[in-house]
């Protein structure tokens, strides 16, 4: 029973472990999805649509109403006149308002704002692929410096265990004194180089954290990078022949 406990508990760390790994494509989604201005720029786009919503409420017609009403109350003979009053009065006034345009005017409005839709889109994407190149360069440059940091490591584990032995044969004047002296020399060279990875790793995926917006602050691993090369190239997708369009056309 104690062993088998043991054995859960393990697998339980480790598929804690794996879960706390980040993929590119994590910070790709974290990336876009914490840009303030990707935000901002979505907002203008709704914005640029309740203009639209408001442009042809406007043009609709307005009707208006306006209405008044007096009372002259005569109690135990004290009032006015009714002669002059007539007592009670209501009057009424309803009106219509409607701007009359030419419906090529309302188009050219409501193509403009189209225009500007369309740049705030175009504006996002490439803001997006500005965004992907950034996080990706980073991100290959915070796994570099993790493989650089396992890489030292093992060679500091190799040499703590070459070091042990090497220390028994020096006792023995089997290995000279002053060789092992060189190899300590190399031991703590290892070890600098190691410590000087990790402090590489931690401000590289620090910054990889602080461009896609992620504010935890612990320490993990990341994933091998699976990146796909594509030449596929689509002129009606094409970001840059889009805005080209606007401008042309605005």
């Amino acid at each position: 029973m104690r062993y088998l406990y043991i054995y859960l508990i393990t697998i339980l760390t480790v598929t804690t472990a794996s879960a706390q790994q980040r993929a590119l494509d994590d910070y790709m989604q974290a990336a876009s999805r914490n840009s303030p201005l990707t935000k901002d720029l979505n907002n203008q786009i709704l914005s640029a649509q309740l203009d639209s919503v408001r442009l042809k409420a406007g043009f609709k017609p307005i009707v208006t109403a306006n209405a008044g009403g007096l009372y002259a109350p005569v109690i135990n003979g004290i009032g006015y006149s009714q002669a002059i009053t007539n007592g009670q009065s209501l009057n009424a006034l309803i009106g219509v308002n409607k701007t009359v345009i030419g419906k090529n005017y309302l188009n050219a409005q409501n193509a403009g704002i189209g225009f500007q839709r369309d740049s705030l889109r175009n504006v996002i994407k490439l803001l997006e692929q500005d965004l992907r190149k950034t996080i990706t360069t980073q991100y290959i440059a915070a796994y570099g410096s993790m493989e650089q940091q396992k890489f030292y490591q093992d060679v500091v584990d190799l040499l703590v265990k070459e070091e042990d032995l090497l220390k028994k044969l020096t006792r023995t004047n089997v290995y000279r004194q002053s060789d092992y002296l060189t190899f300590l020399v190399t031991l703590k060279q290892a070890q600098l180089q190691l410590a000087q990875s990790r402090l590489q790793y931690k401000t590289d995926y620090a910054t990889l954290n602080y461009l896609a917006g992620i504010t935890d602050t612990t320490m993990q691993t990341i994933a091998k990078p699976e990146l796909s090369r594509s030449n596929i190239f689509d002129k009606q997708s094409s970001i840059f022949l889009s805005s080209l369009k606007l401008i042309a056309y605005g």
